[in-house]
Protein backbone atom coordinates (compact mmCIF):
# COMPACT_ATOMS: atom_id res chain seq x y z
CA UNK A 1 0.00 0.00 0.00
CA UNK A 2 1.55 3.26 -1.19
CA UNK A 3 -0.38 5.87 1.02
CA UNK A 4 -3.25 6.54 3.30
CA UNK A 5 -5.81 9.50 4.76
CA UNK A 6 -5.85 8.76 8.71
CA UNK A 7 -8.54 9.70 10.59
CA UNK A 8 -7.41 10.76 14.39
CA UNK A 9 -7.85 7.18 16.12
CA UNK A 10 -4.65 5.16 14.41
CA UNK A 11 -2.58 7.98 14.58
CA UNK A 12 -3.55 8.82 18.79
CA UNK A 13 -3.88 4.45 19.05
CA UNK A 14 0.09 3.76 17.67
CA UNK A 15 1.27 6.84 18.79
CA UNK A 16 0.77 6.37 22.33
CA UNK A 17 2.05 3.12 22.73
CA UNK A 18 5.57 4.62 20.35
CA UNK A 19 4.38 3.01 17.46
CA UNK A 20 3.56 5.43 14.48
CA UNK A 21 6.69 3.93 12.63
CA UNK A 22 4.12 0.94 11.70
CA UNK A 23 1.79 2.86 9.82
CA UNK A 24 4.90 4.36 7.78
CA UNK A 25 5.67 0.42 7.40
CA UNK A 26 2.58 -0.39 5.83
CA UNK A 27 1.46 2.65 4.20
CA UNK A 28 4.13 4.72 3.49
CA UNK A 29 2.77 8.57 3.54
CA UNK A 30 0.15 9.25 5.66
CA UNK A 31 -2.14 12.19 5.22
CA UNK A 32 -4.33 14.19 7.87
CA UNK A 33 -6.72 16.98 7.32
CA UNK A 34 -6.12 19.70 9.25
CA UNK A 35 -9.14 18.97 11.71
CA UNK A 36 -7.52 15.69 12.31
CA UNK A 37 -4.53 17.83 13.00
CA UNK A 38 -5.88 19.81 15.73
CA UNK A 39 -7.98 16.44 17.57
CA UNK A 40 -4.64 15.05 17.65
CA UNK A 41 -3.05 16.68 20.93
CA UNK A 42 -1.56 13.73 23.03
CA UNK A 43 0.93 12.48 19.91
CA UNK A 44 3.78 14.68 18.33
CA UNK A 45 3.46 13.89 14.34
CA UNK A 46 6.45 13.02 12.50
CA UNK A 47 7.14 15.29 9.47
CA UNK A 48 6.38 12.24 7.30
CA UNK A 49 2.55 12.67 8.38
CA UNK A 50 1.92 15.15 5.82
CA UNK A 51 -0.99 18.38 6.38
CA UNK A 52 -3.72 18.69 4.07
CA UNK A 53 -6.70 20.63 3.67
CA UNK A 54 -9.98 19.62 2.25
CA UNK A 55 -11.53 21.49 -1.32
CA UNK A 56 -14.72 20.54 -0.73
CA UNK A 57 -16.92 22.16 1.78
CA UNK A 58 -19.72 21.00 0.82
CA UNK A 59 -19.13 17.48 1.67
CA UNK A 60 -18.00 18.55 4.71
CA UNK A 61 -21.48 20.38 5.56
CA UNK A 62 -23.09 17.29 4.02
CA UNK A 63 -21.44 14.81 6.37
CA UNK A 64 -21.23 16.88 9.61
CA UNK A 65 -24.83 18.34 9.39
CA UNK A 66 -26.76 16.16 7.91
CA UNK A 67 -25.20 12.75 8.81
CA UNK A 68 -23.70 13.63 12.38
CA UNK A 69 -20.01 12.93 12.02
CA UNK A 70 -17.24 14.92 13.93
CA UNK A 71 -15.36 17.03 12.35
CA UNK A 72 -12.46 15.21 11.59
CA UNK A 73 -14.16 12.02 10.50
CA UNK A 74 -15.64 14.19 7.62
CA UNK A 75 -12.48 15.55 7.25
CA UNK A 76 -10.65 12.22 6.36
CA UNK A 77 -13.42 10.93 4.38
CA UNK A 78 -13.02 13.99 2.16
CA UNK A 79 -9.72 14.18 1.70
CA UNK A 80 -9.52 10.08 1.16
CA UNK A 81 -11.62 10.34 -1.55
CA UNK A 82 -9.93 13.96 -3.33
CA UNK A 83 -6.70 12.41 -2.91
CA UNK A 84 -7.62 9.28 -4.44
CA UNK A 85 -8.71 10.82 -7.17
CA UNK A 86 -5.54 13.25 -7.71
CA UNK A 87 -2.83 10.83 -6.44
CA UNK A 88 -4.18 7.39 -6.15
CA UNK A 89 -4.52 7.31 -2.81
CA UNK A 90 -5.05 3.72 -1.62
CA UNK A 91 -6.86 3.71 2.08
CA UNK A 92 -8.43 5.34 4.73
CA UNK A 93 -7.83 4.50 8.38
CA UNK A 94 -11.17 4.82 10.20
CA UNK A 95 -12.48 3.14 13.43
CA UNK A 96 -15.75 4.92 14.52
CA UNK A 97 -18.68 2.45 13.22
CA UNK A 98 -20.92 4.93 11.79
CA UNK A 99 -18.19 7.01 9.78
CA UNK A 100 -17.13 3.58 7.79
CA UNK A 101 -20.62 3.19 7.35
CA UNK A 102 -21.13 6.43 4.93
CA UNK A 103 -17.51 6.13 4.18
CA UNK A 104 -18.23 2.66 2.61
CA UNK A 105 -21.77 3.67 0.63
CA UNK A 106 -19.83 6.80 -0.72
CA UNK A 107 -16.92 4.56 -2.14
CA UNK A 108 -19.41 1.16 -2.88
CA UNK A 109 -18.95 1.99 -6.34
CA UNK A 110 -14.63 2.64 -6.25
CA UNK A 111 -12.13 -0.42 -5.89
CA UNK A 112 -10.13 2.63 -3.36
CA UNK A 113 -9.83 3.94 -0.77
CA UNK A 114 -10.03 0.76 1.25
CA UNK A 115 -11.42 1.27 4.81
CA UNK A 116 -9.10 0.43 7.21
CA UNK A 117 -9.35 -0.15 11.12
CA UNK A 118 -7.03 -0.17 13.67
CA UNK A 119 -7.12 -4.13 14.28
CA UNK A 120 -6.95 -4.50 10.30
CA UNK A 121 -3.94 -2.24 10.03
CA UNK A 122 -2.67 -4.69 13.12
CA UNK A 123 -3.25 -7.84 10.50
CA UNK A 124 -1.26 -6.26 8.10
CA UNK A 125 1.56 -5.36 10.32
CA UNK A 126 1.23 -9.02 11.50
CA UNK A 127 1.56 -10.08 7.94
CA UNK A 128 4.29 -7.95 6.76
CA UNK A 129 6.63 -9.21 9.94
CA UNK A 130 6.55 -5.91 11.93
CA UNK A 131 4.98 -7.45 15.17
CA UNK A 132 4.67 -11.49 16.13
CA UNK A 133 0.98 -11.01 17.19
CA UNK A 134 -1.95 -8.41 15.83
CA UNK A 135 -3.72 -9.70 19.00
CA UNK A 136 -0.89 -8.55 21.18
CA UNK A 137 -0.53 -5.37 19.77
CA UNK A 138 -4.49 -4.46 19.69
CA UNK A 139 -3.99 -5.32 23.65
CA UNK A 140 -1.63 -3.28 23.85
CA UNK A 141 -3.45 -0.37 22.22
CA UNK A 142 -5.99 -1.25 24.22
CA UNK A 143 -4.55 -0.99 27.39
CA UNK A 144 -3.29 2.41 26.43
CA UNK A 145 -6.34 4.18 25.69
CA UNK A 146 -7.66 2.58 22.48
CA UNK A 147 -11.09 1.64 21.93
CA UNK A 148 -12.04 -1.62 19.05
CA UNK A 149 -15.51 -1.25 17.90
CA UNK A 150 -18.05 -3.81 18.94
CA UNK A 151 -17.69 -5.23 15.59
CA UNK A 152 -13.78 -5.55 16.57
CA UNK A 153 -14.05 -6.58 20.05
CA UNK A 154 -15.85 -9.59 18.26
CA UNK A 155 -13.38 -10.52 15.87
CA UNK A 156 -10.52 -10.28 18.70
CA UNK A 157 -12.47 -12.40 20.83
CA UNK A 158 -12.61 -15.12 18.21
CA UNK A 159 -9.06 -14.92 17.20
CA UNK A 160 -7.41 -15.57 21.07
CA UNK A 161 -7.98 -12.03 22.67
CA UNK A 162 -8.52 -12.17 26.30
Amino acid sequence: MKSAVSNSTALIAFGNVGKLEILREIYGEIYVPSAVNREVKTVDLPNWIKKVNIKSHASYDFLTNQNGLHPGESEAIILADELHRLYGVKALLLDENMARSIAKKMFKNQKYPKIHSVVHTSKIAEKKGLVRSHVSLVMELWRNGYEPTAEDKIALFKAGFK
